[in-house]
């Protein structure tokens, strides 16, 4: 989701950084993108790239497997024009594909991203820290992130909300699934 008065500038950015990104070998440190796990994954990444056309979407980087490595490689697709009524917004691709949506307002950006099935992690990038922490506090997302991403630590709690995840992982929190817990009562009598 990104703000309407930075988009056009934002998707330019987004899809030169995709063009960039290199494939290959995930066992090389060079490699950013590594491939897809398994033949049916990839054919379900390569079918949303033809879905999101379908839908109106517009592919601005990317959009094809990249053949020329051998195997299960998909180019880092970047789609514009995408609406949160789209399969490709509102379903998990899992793969290297990102589909941007315009906002107008802090209200509509919450409400786009609380309009979703799922709610595993988020980030808000802002230079005003008090709407961060009102936004990350609207959205119904198992981790938020301000102004980073994917920074994880077994110290705290990691699981997402709704259909995304199943309870949660490291800290106190993900103990608590190898446990049982028993009330015993006595009487004093």
């Amino acid at each position: 989701l990104v703000e309407e008065s930075f988009y056009e500038t934002f998707v330019a950015v987004l899809a030169e950084a995709a063009k960039g990104l290199k494939l290959g070998d995930p066992l090389d440190l060079s490699t950013q993108i590594g491939p897809i796990s398994n033949k049916p994954n990839f054919d379900k990444v390569v079918s949303y790239l033809e879905i999101g056309q379908q839908e109106g979407a517009k592919i601005v980087a990317g959009g094809r497997p990249c053949e020329a490595l051998g195997g299960y490689y998909v180019e880092p697709t970047i789609f514009r024009d995408v609406h949160n009524n789209m399969r490709i917004a509102r379903e998990e691709i899992f793969g290297p594909v990102a589909s941007v949506i315009p906002f107008k307002t802090e209200e509509e950006a919450v409400a786009i991203a609380n309009d979703s099935d799922f709610g595993l992690a988020g980030a808000v990038f802002t230079t005003d820290i008090s709407k961060a922490h009102r936004v990350t506090h609207k959205i119904r997302a198992g981790t938020m992130w301000i102004n980073n991403y994917r920074v994880v630590t077994h110290m705290a709690p990691f699981g997402g909300y709704k259909m995304s995840g199943w309870g949660r992982e490291g800290a106190g929190e993900g103990l608590e699934a190898y446990l049982e817990t028993k009330a015993i009562w006595v009487p004093l009598e």
